[in-house]
């Protein structure tokens, strides 16, 4: 009788560690089908993926020069400009002219250029970065030749140092909200200055 009950002891204890097994093994399968990645903030700046439609033209006929920017992306005041003038257009596309006196900047204030091909057609790219008031400004000048003068497209973007929300205080949502949205904006800055770029045409 002991023996009867034995058997019956050790059958239910296989039972329940297969049933224990298999639930194990599901459940690992089911976490193997899905992703637990945290989600992109849905508040964050996403001017990077607004359509063309949502976008300004600037246009200089005279050197056949166009490009595109977003609304609402650069401060007010400070949108895309088109500039031109006299400059050492015979080194280039060899080496990057002197732009200086075009981008109203000091000599010392204008780093060298750096050569770029945008839409097939070559660039020199300067770029002057400053910090004031809790800002990171950043000016972005891109230069080519055409009839014996320089087009500068003049980029002018700003955003805030996010380091001002640090240190994080522990349960302040708002506080963390405003220092993501705060990264992701400075992040998609590039991106977004890459897409304006890359609608330069210079026929």
């Amino acid at each position: 009788m002991a023996t009867k009950r034995s058997d019956f002891f050790w059958a239910i204890l296989t039972a329940v560690i297969c049933v224990a097994v298999i639930f194990i093994a599901g459940w690992f399968l089911l976490l193997g089908n899905f992703s637990f990645t945290n989600q992109p903030d849905t508040t964050a700046d996403t001017q990077p993926n607004q359509t063309m439609l949502d976008w300004n033209t600037i246009t200089n006929n005279q050197y056949g020069f166009s490009m595109k920017y977003p609304n609402g992306f650069f401060d007010a005041g400070h949108e895309p400009k088109v500039l031109a003038g006299d400059c050492n257009y015979n080194v280039f596309p060899g080496s990057c002219p002197n732009v200086e006196k075009i981008a109203n900047q000091e000599l010392n204030h204008l780093p060298a250029g750096n050569k770029v091909t945008i839409n097939n057609t070559t660039y020199c790219k300067y770029q002057i970065q400053d910090a004031a008031a809790g800002h990171q400004y950043y000016s972005d000048y891109y230069a080519t030749v055409k009839n014996q003068k320089c087009i500068v497209v003049e980029l002018v973007t700003s955003t805030t140092t996010c380091e001002n929300y640090l240190p994080l205080q522990p349960g302040n949502a708002e506080q963390a909200t405003n220092y993501n949205n705060c990264v992701s904006k400075r992040d998609n800055r590039g991106a977004t200055l890459d897409q304006i770029v890359n609608t330069f045409t210079a026929n």
